[in-house]
């Protein structure tokens, strides 16, 4: 929501001169009206006053005569003023509800042209951003990043497309439409200005047009970049997680889950990240690199892995790891399962382990024979006397743990 928020906000900055021009805050509907029932009732008026039935009712001669005139005359007035008032609201909600109509109509229409110039451009930007959030830039930064004059080149040709479209409707409503108020003008002999007419026809269509496209823009404009964010989402998060791995960029999975929609909470959890799918190797591949650095070769080197063990390609992790215990990095694992396996298996050979308890056992270092921190206190039963592996199921096990290792780290023979 942040992110819409901003987003939005920007494009306004961008796009907003360019829509401006649109705004008619007039009531183009009301004076269309207006125009249309005041120019056939004083037209039609004006030539009833100057017609034979308006001379005969001054015959004065013939009172009653006279009169008959004059009763004919005000039916003739009051017929003239009904049909302009008729005349006027018809032509003007014909006009409204064919517009309508269209723009309702061509709705998917217009929103292709907007996607056809922005989907590119909304694509390059996306991909940018989610990668500039995983590296930890704040969404103001990625958001100022818009690139504000390719931003306002595509909203000038959405707006110069889109008024083509406008134009093209006004043409042919006031082709079907002028005729038939002209057919009535004629009933009372009045007159109309057509240019005058026009003119404000298209002008209330123009207001009316883009009063319906200003907010389908701003609407299509956020969901296509909306879609691209929760498609690059999908199909990028390993490699966002193993991007943010590599900068030493902490960024919880959770906090990425809150700027994506709720529906990719099951992604999050099963893309190839979580339960099961760990990127185990990737990371100590990481960690090896760090450690084989020449500038900490005179640093006292220990690595402390916290997991179930229930990752993929073990062997390779094994591989890593014994490399790695070659060079004096002391390994320690926290073993992590639902079963307290160091009470039952303490006694126990590896090999009848579950897969992931095994692994963990493998890949710690094996225990100094002087006491250290690593050996005192027990947090939970060591399986073999020789290897630096814990069971850590609780939280409050951690604590202790980790002040132990830190007061006095464990280090390897030699």
């Amino acid at each position: 929501e942040r992110f819409q928020q901003l987003l939005h906000r920007k494009w306004q900055q961008c796009a907003g001169t360019v829509f401006e021009q649109t705004a008619i805050v007039a009531n183009a509907f009301g004076e269309l009206v207006d125009y249309i029932e005041q120019a056939l009732h004083e037209s039609a008026t004006r030539r009833l006053q100057r017609s034979l039935l308006a001379r005969l009712t001054r015959l004065d001669c013939f009172p009653r005569l006279a009169a008959l005139f004059q009763e004919r005359l005000e039916r003739r007035a009051v017929r003239i003023r009904e049909v302009s008032r008729r005349a006027a609201r018809e032509y003007a909600d014909s006009v409204f509800n064919q517009a309508s109509r269209h723009f309702k109509r061509s709705r998917d229409h217009y929103v292709h042209i907007i996607e056809r110039h922005l989907e590119r451009f909304a694509e390059a930007y996306v991909v940018t951003a989610l990668q500039a959030f995983v590296l930890g830039f704040t969404l103001e930064e990625i958001v100022d990043d818009l690139d504000e004059e390719r931003a306002l080149t595509l909203a000038k040709r959405i707006y110069a497309d889109l008024q083509r479209e406008v134009e093209q409707h006004v043409t042919m409503v006031l082709t079907l439409l002028l005729g038939k108020l002209m057919a009535q003008r004629r009933l009372i002999s009045a007159r109309l200005d057509r240019r005058t007419v026009e003119s404000l026809t298209r002008r209330f269509l123009q207001k009316h047009g883009w009063d319906i496209l200003r907010p389908l823009i701003e609407e299509t404009v956020l969901s296509l970049f909306l879609r691209q964010f929760q498609r690059e989402a999908r199909n990028n998060l390993q490699r966002w997680v193993r991007l943010a791995s590599s900068r030493e960029v902490i960024r919880p999975l959770k906090s990425l889950s809150t700027l994506v929609p709720a529906e990719f909470e099951e992604q999050l959890c099963t893309a190839g990240v979580l339960f099961g799918a760990t990127p185990f190797q990737e990371a100590l591949d990481w960690a090896a690199r760090r450690f084989l650095e020449p500038c900490y070769q005179q640093h006292r080197k220990v690595l402390l892995i916290i997991s179930d063990g229930a990752f993929p390609y073990a062997q390779g992790a094994l591989i890593t790891a014994r490399l790695l215990k070659r060079r004096g990095v002391v390994i320690i694992s926290g073993l992590i399962h639902r079963q307290r396996l160091l009470d039952r298996f303490c006694r126990r050979a590896p090999q009848h382990w579950p897969p992931g308890a095994r692994c963990m056992l493998e890949l710690a270092s094996e225990l100094p024979d002087e006491e250290g921190p690593a050996a005192s206190p027990p947090l939970s039963p060591v399986p073999s006397g020789k290897k630096c592996c814990y069971q850590l199921n609780h939280a409050d096990l951690l604590e202790p743990f980790l002040d132990g290792l830190l007061t006095d780290p464990v280090v390897a023979d030699g």
